[in-house]
């Protein structure tokens, strides 16, 4: 079942008003995808409704105000992600760290633009306030290396990447990209 949210339930208050006429118990034990890309959701928002999808694999929460995924994840039940899309959110580092730490059976994964603060909420951004950065990316290689799934990894846009030296580059790459069907431009020649 995929389930994506129309525009109608665009930002926290009308999403609230709609999941406040859902029963307490209501489950969705059969919904495996949820597309909420592009909408002015928060983890407020999404913190009670995952919680009722125990069977989700593929979930895009990009270019929204989500900031902290690994506490909506671990908060909401033992789903495994296998697609998780974060591009263009303002998650830090440290919010993708522990994130991709409770994450071992993801198959895909969207990294775009992070920092980037992009969507309904902000007219553009610039590369100061990208958070992936060669220190981080060096971390997330230690912590995707040994996912057993892992093909297809996106970080498009992410604009700091390379900035310092090329080695974070050539790191994950020797380690991660390697594995990968797809890793998507990194906008830098290595």
């Amino acid at each position: 079942m995929f389930c994506p949210i129309d525009g109608s339930f665009q930002t926290d208050s009308t999403f609230a008003t709609f999941t406040a006429g859902l029963k307490d118990d209501l489950v969705l034990p059969s919904l495996r995808s949820l597309k909420l890309r592009q909408t002015s959701l928060s983890d407020v928002s999404l913190d009670s409704f995952l919680k009722r999808c125990p069977a989700l694999h593929r979930l895009d929460i990009s270019f929204t105000g989500v900031r902290h995924p690994a506490a909506l994840i671990t908060g909401s039940s033992t789903f495994a992600l296998q697609k998780l899309s974060l591009t263009s959110t303002s998650i830090s580092g440290t919010d993708l760290i522990a994130t991709l730490r409770i994450l071992p059976e993801l198959r895909t994964l969207a990294l775009g633009a992070l920092g980037g603060s992009y969507g309904p909420r902000s007219s553009g951004s610039s590369s100061a306030t990208m958070t992936m950065s060669d220190e981080a990316l060096r971390t997330i290689t230690d912590i995707l290396e040994p996912f057993q799934h892992l093909k297809n990894i996106s970080l498009v846009g992410n604009t700091k990447l390379g900035s310092s030296s090329k080695s974070a580059l050539s790191y994950f790459i020797a380690r991660v990209g390697r594995k990968c069907k797809v890793c998507s431009e990194l906008n830098i020649l290595i």
